[in-house]
C-alpha cells in the first residue's frame, strides 16, 4: 500500500512539473510571437500606439504564408503609410479560442500590452468549442444539474491542461501509423472522374462560405455516382462518406445529407478528433428550418446525445447547446468583453467573418449597432468583390480561410476604418 501511495505521489509530482515546464514554455512562444521587449519599452514610455487584434484563427492567420495574416499586413501598412508615427500591431489570436476564453484572457491582456486600440473578432469558435461555456450560464442564472457542473468543469480543466494536450498529440501521432488512416481516399481509377466531380464540390464551397456563383445542377448526379463509388472501394475514409453527403445536401435532401454524415462520424468510434463529419453536421444544423425536414434536428440530437454517451471527450459538445443558445452566449460575451475595453478607456472595433456564418455575423452586427461600436462587415466586403468578378480561389484556401490576398483585403479595411473613426488622432495613452 504504502509503495502505492509513493508511486502515485510520485506520479503526481512527475506531472505537474511537466505542466508546469509546458505552461511556461508556451508563455515564453507566445510572448515572442505577440511583441517584441522594445515595443513594449517604447509603449511604456508613451512613444507608441499599440493596436491589439484579439481573436481566433482568422486573426491568427490561418491558411496564410507566414508573415501575411492581416495584423501583420496591417503593420507593413503603418510602416509604408505613417512613416512618422510610432504604431505597433500585435497579433493576439488564438485558433479555435472561443468568446469566453477570449474574455477571461482579456484582462491580463490588457495589463501587459496596454493597447490603445482593441480590433475584435471572435465567435465562430463556439460553434464546436463550448469550453467555459459555464461562465455564461453561472451568469444568466441558469442551474446545472450537480452532474452537469462536474462534467463542464472537468472538461474545462482538462481542456486546459498542457499535459493532457501533450498526450492527446501524441497518441493522434501513434494514430497516423495506422494504415487506416493512411490509406487514400481516391485511387488511380477514379482520378480524371474525381477531378470533374471535385470541381463541381468546390463550387459548392464556394457558395457555402459566401460566393453568389451558382453550382451547376446538372453535375451533381455524375459527382455522386463518383463519390459513391469511392465509398465502395475505400470504405474506412470517412472524406468519402463528407463528400456524399455534401451532394445530397446540394440537392436539398437533407435527411439523406446526415445520414452520411453520420456514417462518417462513426468511423471514429472514440470520437475524440474534430472531424470534417463533425463539422458538416453542424453547418447542417444551421440551414434555415423552412428549408429542412424537422426530424433532421431531431436526428441530430439524438446522435449528439448518444455521442455524449460513448465519449467523455465528444468532439462536438457544442453542437448539444441549440443555435439560439450559441448566438446568445456570443452575444453576452462579446458585450461583457466591450464594457471592459470600454471602461478602461480603450479603443474598439469590431469585424464580423468574410465567410458565410450567418448566425454569428447576424449576432456581431446586432452588438455593434446596439452598442454603438464601429464595425467592419468583411461578409458583405468579400461578396461584393466575388461579385464583381474576383476569384473565390484569390480570396480563400479551400477550408474557407482567407488566403495572403484576403488577408490583405481585410488589412486594408481595417486600415481605413482606423483612419475613418480618428482613432489616431487620439494620443497615446502611454498607460
Amino acid at each position: 500500500m504504502k509503495r502505492i501511495l509513493v508511486f502515485f505521489m510520485g506520479t503526481l509530482v512527475a506531472l505537474s512539473l511537466l505542466e508546469a515546464g509546458l505552461r511556461a514554455w508556451s508563455f515564453i512562444q507566445y510572448k515572442n510571437r505577440a511583441i517584441s521587449q522594445q515595443a513594449l519599452t517604447s509603449k511604456k514610455e508613451g512613444k507608441a500606439y499599440v493596436i491589439l487584434c484579439l481573436g481566433n484563427s482568422y486573426t491568427a492567420g490561418a491558411g496564410a504564408s507566414d508573415g501575411m495574416s492581416y495584423p501583420h499586413q496591417l503593420q507593413r501598412m503603418f510602416r509604408e503609410r505613417m512613416k512618422d508615427r510610432d504604431i505597433i500591431v500585435i497579433n493576439g489570436g488564438i485558433f479555435v479560442q472561443n468568446t469566453a476564453e477570449l474574455l477571461n484572457a482579456l484582462p491580463s491582456n490588457i495589463d501587459r500590452f496596454k493597447p490603445d486600440l482593441i480590433l475584435l473578432q471572435t465567435g465562430q469558435p463556439n460553434l464546436w468549442n463550448d469550453k467555459n461555456v459555464t461562465d455564461y450560464l453561472r451568469r444568466i442564472k441558469v442551474n446545472l444539474t450537480w452532474w452537469g457542473k462536474i462534467n463542464y468543469r472537468l472538461r474545462d480543466l482538462l481542456a486546459e491542461s498542457r499535459v493532457c494536450r501533450l498526450a492527446l498529440l501524441v497518441l493522434d501521432k501513434g494514430n497516423e501509423k495506422k494504415p487506416k488512416v493512411r490509406q487514400r481516399n481516391v485511387g488511380s481509377r477514379h482520378e480524371a472522374r474525381y477531378a470533374a466531380a471535385k470541381e463541381f464540390l468546390d463550387s459548392i464551397e464556394a457558395i457555402s462560405f459566401g460566393d453568389p456563383r451558382i453550382a451547376d445542377s446538372q453535375k451533381a448526379e455524375e459527382a455522386l455516382k463518383v463519390f459513391l463509388a469511392l465509398v465502395q472501394d475505400y470504405p474506412t475514409h470517412s472524406a468519402n462518406y463528407i463528400l456524399v453527403g455534401k451532394v445530397y445536401q446540394f440537392k436539398k435532401q437533407y435527411k439523406e445529407a446526415l445520414d452520411w454524415f453520420i456514417k462518417g462520424a462513426r468511423l471514429a468510434p472514440d470520437l475524440t478528433k474534430v472531424t470534417s463529419a463533425y463539422e458538416a453536421i453542424r453547418l447542417l444544423r444551421s440551414v434555415k428550418k423552412e428549408q429542412q425536414d424537422v426530424r433532421v434536428d431531431q436526428e441530430i440530437d439524438e446522435f449528439l446525445r448518444d455521442s455524449r454517451k460513448r465519449s467523455f471527450w465528444c468532439a462536438e459538445q457544442c453542437l448539444y447547446l441549440t443555435p439560439e443558445d450559441i448566438q446568445r452566449w456570443i452575444e453576452s460575451d462579446v458585450k461583457q468583453i466591450i464594457k471592459i475595453i470600454r471602461a478602461q478607456g480603450i479603443g474598439i472595433i469590431l469585424q464580423d467573418y468574410p465567410i458565410k456564418i450567418s448566425q454569428v455575423n447576424r449576432t456581431l452586427t446586432k452588438v455593434a449597432v446596439e452598442l454603438e461600436v464601429p464595425y467592419i462587415n468583411h461578409f458583405l466586403l468579400f461578396r461584393e468583390r466575388l461579385s464583381a468578378g474576383e476569384a473565390w480561389r484569390d480570396l480563400f484556401v479551400p477550408d474557407g480561410h482567407c488566403s495572403d490576398h484576403g488577408y490583405g483585403v481585410m488589412a486594408e479595411a481595417v486600415y481605413h476604418k482606423i483612419m475613418a473613426e480618428g482613432f489616431l488622432s487620439r494620443p497615446a495613452s502611454g498607460k
